[in-house]
């Protein structure tokens, strides 16, 4: 019988634990932690901020609806100048083409603002549209730059005016032929918030 003899682990193999090691360890521990909880806050913070602007919006629109009007066109316009960048960026002819039809589309429907009616295939037409330009644009800058900034940037210039026109649906059809309402019109996103803030307000009557 021969023995076998038992390989031993080769000395210059043996991964020796630095002390060097261990104390860089806990400041990139430390700066991880830091990048996390900085992440974290920016999109609580961002949370926050949206729906802050999203209710003082629905109110400026309820409150001042043909100054409104004025807004969202120019907001239009701004939108449609900024393709300029992405052509120059080297975004293809039928993006920038799917792009500069949806904002015109939601230029046609000021028109009749503030009449906008969620059932009009015009506006289906141009939501639908808006959110395939959605993908192609997180597409489009993730093969140019991936950075998280420009596709950020690029999710405002794309969602801006369709949040504009459902912030501007109006449940009264009177408006059309007032041009200064005394009244403070009601859009669907202000009702939406109304039912909200009065279904909190029965819980906490509930509570008490």
């Amino acid at each position: 019988m021969h023995r076998v003899k038992e390989k031993l682990p080769n000395p210059r193999r043996l991964v020796h634990f630095s002390p060097e090691k261990s104390h860089n360890f806990y400041p990139t521990m430390f700066l991880e932690f830091l990048k996390v909880s900085g992440i974290f806050v920016t999109i609580v913070a961002a949370v926050i901020g949206v729906c802050i602007v999203t209710i003082r919006s629905i109110e400026y629109i309820e409150e001042n609806t043909y100054a409104a009007k004025e807004k969202i066109v120019k907001i239009i316009y701004f939108t449609m100048a900024c393709y300029i960048f992405f052509m120059l960026k080297g975004m293809s002819f039928l993006h920038l083409l799917l792009g500069l039809g949806i904002q015109y589309t939601f230029n046609i429907l000021m028109h009749t603002y503030p009449a906008i009616k969620p059932e009009d295939p015009k506006f289906i037409g141009a939501v639908l549209g808006s959110l395939v330009n959605h993908f192609l644009m997180i597409k489009f800058f993730f093969d140019k730059s991936g950075s998280i900034f420009m596709i950020v940037f690029a999710f405002v210039i794309v969602w801006l005016t369709p949040f504009c026109m459902f912030f501007s649906m109006s449940a009264t059809d009177d408006v059309l032929f007032v041009k200064n309402p005394n009244k403070p019109l009601k859009t669907y996103a202000g009702m939406f918030l109304d039912w909200l803030l009065h279904i909190s307000k029965k819980r906490r009557e509930r509570m008490q």
